[in-house]
């Protein structure tokens, strides 16, 4: 019996596109012609007489505990710029600015754009729409299968250098200048924060407040409704990693080599803002955003590899030096990568490794943290090759 919907998925190509961002017909056309051809041929379920669907051969899957749940061909013909997860859409950008959308779960591409400017700071979502920097312009571009028209194309005044943090006000978003600018989905600017150096981490925000960070090492929390500054806590070296954001507590990674849980409704004294006796001291600096997932945050550092740290206190639970990338958590493992060529499966209590696997090709592949859920994402770099494993 053909699977159908892997059939599909390998007919996602590129087409012409037009120079105004516009989304294009034939990537749904494609995906329609090619199943229509399955249906009629009586296919397998991966066509051109491949034996091997994912990564490795499906007796190693199995003894790995991976369940390949979909691949799909992107058929990009160039490398990939990025590829990042949000909450309910998985991105990917090409090296001439392609922009598609696919669902997380299911690997079905949703629409595709072609940008014009440079798109090289990533995108943020809501229930509706996505938001996408690109320079001085916030495009709100609608979510969902067949939709990626842009809403609205905002001329901002300033040139971005951070992902936009959207609630149903404004648009927080860090600038070269020195500044936090709050947007109205207008293009109307609510208000802005000048600090002492560029604001390229993402920020947060919560119904107290909007929170970031700057390469001056300090981070901000200022007044939702006019942006005033209600307190700062310095750090020892500047803030490059996005932040992440709980009930209450904010967690940031510095390039002074710690990671600090700062109250969001603060006391008065430096002691009062921190919730953990100490930060926790990884070694190295931190350039990506921590992760929490359960219980325990994960941090990756340079030079240290992944650190899982207890998001109570603050103490370490355990230490992986030779990765260099979170991939995702599930109940009971942890799977982490190392220089885009191998897979490492550890122990999510003790992080004691599990089983460790070299990718095919030596190399060339790209790790996608998963903030969300326990699923793996692997993308081979030269051709744009996207794999989604589920963990048994």
């Amino acid at each position: 019996m053909c699977d159908r919907y892997a059939v599909a998925r390998r007919s996602f190509d590129w087409c012409a596109p037009d120079r105004l961002g516009r989304s294009h017909g034939c990537l749904r056309l494609g995906v329609v012609l090619v199943l229509l051809a399955g249906l009629l041929s009586g296919c397998s379920s991966w066509p051109l007489g491949s034996e091997q669907r994912g990564l490795l051969p499906a007796e190693r899957e199995e003894a790995l505990g991976l369940d390949l749940l979909w691949p799909l061909p992107l058929g990009l013909g160039q490398p990939v710029k990025d590829i990042y997860l949000l909450p309910e859409t998985l991105c990917v950008v090409g090296k001439d600015n392609t922009f598609v959308t696919i669902d997380p779960e299911k690997g079905y591409p949703l629409w595709e754009q072609f940008f014009d400017d440079n798109v090289y700071v990533r995108a943020t979502e809501d229930e509706k729409n996505l938001y996408l920097i690109m320079g001085n312009r916030l495009l709100v571009v609608e979510k969902g299968m067949d939709k990626g028209g842009i809403l609205k194309d905002i001329r901002l005044g300033f040139v971005a250098t951070s992902a936009a943090t959207v609630d149903a006000m404004y648009a927080y978003i860090g600038a070269g200048d020195r500044r936090l600018y709050a947007v109205e989905i207008g293009p109307r600017l609510g208000w802005q924060q000048t600090v002492g150096a560029a604001v390229t981490a993402q920020p947060q925000v919560d119904a107290a407040g909007a929170y970031f960070g700057a390469e001056d090492g300090v981070v901000y929390g200022v007044n939702l409704a006019d942006g005033t500054r209600k307190w700062e806590f310095a750090t020892d070296g500047p803030i490059v990693a996005d932040l992440s954001i709980g009930r209450n507590v904010l967690y940031v990674g510095s390039t002074d080599g710690k990671l600090y849980a700062l109250d969001t409704a603060l006391g008065a004294s430096r002691r009062q803002q921190q919730r953990w006796p100490l930060p926790y001291f990884a070694g190295g600096d931190i350039r990506q955003a921590p992760v929490r997932r359960g219980a325990a945050i994960y941090v990756v550092a340079e030079q240290t590899g992944v650190h899982a740290v207890q998001a109570d206190d603050g103490t370490g639970l355990w230490q992986c030096p030779q990765a260099d990338a979170f991939l995702a958590a599930g109940k009971d493992r942890v799977f982490l990568g190392v220089k885009g060529r191998r897979l490492i499966c550890v122990d999510r209590d003790t992080g004691a490794v599990l089983w460790e696997e070299s990718l095919p090709g030596g190399g060339g592949y790209r790790f996608v943290p998963n903030a969300y859920s326990d699923l793996i994402y692997i993308c081979r770099e030269r051709d744009g090759m996207l794999y989604c494993y589920q963990p048994r």
